[in-house]
Order: structure tokens, then sequence, then C-alpha cells
């Protein structure tokens, strides 16, 4: 973590800082959406919320490191979010926050895409236009697609549906299997590599979901299970799966994530010890630059889905 001084420069830094997240915040909530505050970069210590994935922060302080910086919310994210200006201009003022986007009340579905030409691609094979809507620009070339939910009294959640593999995360609503929807970090804010999220154009709308997007997202995905015929997967082989993260960039190694923990609840059901797999599934993806938490959870989760999908 980098150990920034405390002079006089650096404390203007930081004015500047607080300057700019809070007119962000104001154009935000005039956009009606619904914000809270999350940990910020240059701070010297962490501000995340403890119960935030708490055994996950506990891990990465013990190792001397709180990855990834700027995204943890500093509270109940879920419950606090709110669409207040008075709210936001004391929680943006006097120390540097990250600005956090709640999906689910701000009526938001957003394309989080990890290659920047993820949707133009998308677009390109479906023979579409590309939408125009609200963009940000997060790092590297990444883009945030911000679109409304197609259908306010069904929203699409984090689903990818068809789009598995396409270069996405998907950040929507709440549904039955997620229960406070997503968030994003809204622009404004400080990525940990010091890039700045930055709408492409503030006077830009949030357009509906394209019903073709839509469609795909509610699309059964290529099944995570494994083939008709095939041996299910065991612990011992469970390095050799989780190799392919190692070259993925972020969004393509969560999806990867999923699918071997999908391939890893399968063993569970046929009888492999739940432990083991456990145990091998979460010393592996720390190697791999993810922590024990995401993998465990990632599991329990799979297995939720993969017994759902043997008894459909």
């Amino acid at each position: 973590m980098t150990a920034y001084p405390e002079t006089s420069d650096f404390k203007q830094s930081l004015s500047s800082e607080c300057t700019r997240l809070g007119d962000s915040a104001e154009r935000l909530h005039r956009m009606g959406l619904y914000l809270f505050p999350a940990d910020h970069p240059h701070l010297p210590e962490p501000a995340c919320l403890r119960m935030h994935h708490p055994e996950q922060i506990r891990a990465e302080r013990a190792k001397g490191t709180l990855h990834p910086r700027g995204k943890h919310p500093t509270l109940r994210w879920s419950s606090a979010a709110a669409n207040d200006p008075s709210t936001a201009a004391r929680w943006y003022t006097g120390t540097p926050r990250n600005i956090g986007i709640a999906c689910a009340p701000s009526g938001l579905l957003v394309l989080d895409d990890d290659t920047g030409t993820a949707l133009a691609d998308l677009c390109a094979d479906h023979d579409r236009e590309m939408p125009k809507t609200f963009t940000v620009g997060t790092r590297a070339g990444r883009r945030h697609h911000y679109f409304l939910q197609p259908d306010p009294e069904t929203p699409l959640g984090n689903g990818l549906g068809a789009l598995t593999g396409r270069g996405f995360d998907i950040r929507g609503g709440a549904t039955a299997t997620s229960e406070h929807g997503g968030y994003v970090i809204a622009p404004g804010s400080r990525h940990e590599t010091n890039a700045v999220y930055t709408a492409c154009d503030w006077d830009a709308d949030i357009i509906p979901l394209p019903g073709w997007i839509a469609s795909l997202l509610r699309a059964t995905p290529l099944s995570p299970r494994r083939r008709r015929g095939e041996d299910p997967v065991d612990a011992s082989d469970l390095v050799g799966v989780l190799a392919k993260l190692r070259d993925q960039d972020e969004g393509n190694r969560n999806n990867l994530l999923w699918w071997a923990a999908c391939r890893c609840a399968e063993a569970v059901l046929d009888g492999v010890d739940e432990t083991a797999v456990r145990g091998v599934l979460g010393v592996c993806a720390e190697r791999l630059g993810l922590t024990a938490w995401e993998a465990r959870n990632a599991l329990t989760r799979a297995v939720r889905t993969v017994a759902r999908q043997v008894a459909a």
C-alpha cells in the first residue's frame, strides 16, 4: 500500500479530490441514482466496512494489503444507499470517499465491459447498432455501460446468461439469487491504479436496455454442468482447472472461477468430500491472485445452482 506524506501539497490534493467527488455525486443525484460511500485508494488506511466480507478483509490485512482498494463500501450499502443531496454532501466532504451506485434502487443494469470492445463486438456479431447510453470509462480502456432495467417488476440481476465468456460482468437488480443486486463504482471515483472513472458524456441519457440484450441475459448460458458421459471432477484436478485463470483479465477470470466452482459443485453432489474440494479450491485461488473467500463463496453459490439444475 502506498504511503502518502502529510504535506500541504498532499492535503491540497485531497481537497481537490473531495471537490471532484462532491461535484460528481451532485450530478449523479440529479440523475436519480442511489449512492453510497466506498473506500478511496489515497487514504492511508482502508475505509471499508468490516462487516463487508470480514473474512476476506482480515485475510488481506494479515498479508499487508487490501485488494482491490477503492471498491469496498464503507457501510451497509444495500440499505444505506440514498438519493438525497444532504446525505451525499456529508459523505463526500472533508475526507475522500469513492462513490458507489446501488443498481437495484436506481433501476439500473450495468454492463461492465472488461475489454472495452465487448459491447461493440456483441453488437457486430448480432448485426445491431451500438446503443447510445450513459457510459463511464474506468481504466485501461474498459467501460461501464449504464442501462435502465427493461422491466422493473422483474429486474435482471447479476447473471450473465448467454453473455458468459463474452468479456462482461453484469451488475443489476435484486433477484431470487442476488438479494441486494449489484453495485458499481461511479464516475468521479479513483481506481487503485490512479485512473479516474470518467463519464464519456455527462449529458447522455441512460436508455432502457435493448430487448435483444435482455433476451441474451435471460437465456440459459452455455451450461457449466459437465457433458453427458464425462467423469466428475476430482479434487486433485483443480490446480489444472484454475490454472486457466492465470492469464485472464479480471472479468473473464471471475467467469472462469464460476465455471470451475460449478464443476466442483457437481463433484460435491456426486459424493466428493466437500471439505477437500473447498480447501483445494481456496488454495489454488489464492495462488492465482484470488482470495479463499472468493473461492468458497463461489462454491457455495454453485452448489445451490447445480442442485436446482439437477432437480429441474
